[in-house]
């Protein structure tokens, strides 16, 4: 999400309370609860802080810093069965600054950090992980009214939110000992990703004719979800609004 805590923008199904300051210091201070997926079978819950200031005339800055608790999954992955994991914790922070260039463009930046902690179940295969860091970051160029009224363009590059560095220890049998009992071995696997997704899109809307409104959005992404054996994708829509 460009605009919204990058972390937050994962929750589905989501329930949320706010409490807004309107003074010249703009501040708030939020609850929300929902799911990690569209089933509604794991649930979420978090709390939002955020302040935005305009330390100049052309410039806004927002801070974001959040709280979330994951039942089953982490980062809104879930593993089943005897891979099963228990409640995760992650603490994010979300920075975003918009800076307008003239009367037509403005420039939106947004950089999101997030540690997560998980906890394990004693009958899991999987244990002892490690903090898990990640990222995200996205550059916007938006454009309104360029050669006519109504007129919009927006250009954005981003790295969606990617895990940077963690650990877990992976348990698997190894054979059987001279008692016929099993014996186990301890495997350490990194939680970081093969590849580094990035992905450029391209926007822009007008009317096309009157009464008559067009929009064309251009996608192209590389290493799709952070794999690196995924080939890139690039999409095209067009959408021609008619009022009769």
């Amino acid at each position: 999400s460009l605009y919204g805590d990058s972390h937050l923008s994962k929750i589905e199904n989501s329930k949320a309370f706010n409490i807004a300051s309107v003074s010249k210091l703009k501040a708030s201070l939020g609850v929300v609860s929902g799911y990690t997926d569209a089933s509604n079978s794991h649930g979420v819950s978090g709390i939002n802080t955020s302040i935005l200031v305009n330390p100049l005339k052309d410039l806004s800055l927002t801070v974001q810093v959040s709280h979330l608790k994951e039942d089953e999954t982490f980062l809104s992955s879930y593993f089943s069965g005897a891979y099963q994991t228990g409640t995760a914790k992650t603490k994010a922070i979300n920075l975003i600054a918009t800076s307008k260039i003239n009367k037509n463009f403005s420039l939106i930046t947004q950089l999101s950090k997030a540690t997560t902690q998980v906890a394990t179940l004693r009958d899991s295969v999987v244990s002892d992980f490690s903090n898990i860091e990640s990222s995200g970051y996205s550059l916007s160029l938006l454009g309104n009214d360029i050669y006519s009224q109504d007129e919009q363009l927006f250009v954005t590059f981003k790295q969606p939110i990617k895990v940077t560095s963690g650990n877990m220890v992976l348990t698997t049998a190894n054979g059987l000992n001279l008692d016929d009992s099993i014996s186990f071995t301890d495997q350490i696997v990194n939680l970081s990703p093969t590849g580094i997704e990035r992905a450029l899109t391209i926007g822009y809307a007008t009317e096309f004719a009157k009464d008559t409104d067009m929009a064309l959005l251009l996608n192209h992404r590389n290493n799709p979800n952070h794999d690196v054996s995924l080939k890139s994708e690039s999409q095209m829509m067009i959408k021609i609004n008619k009022k009769f």
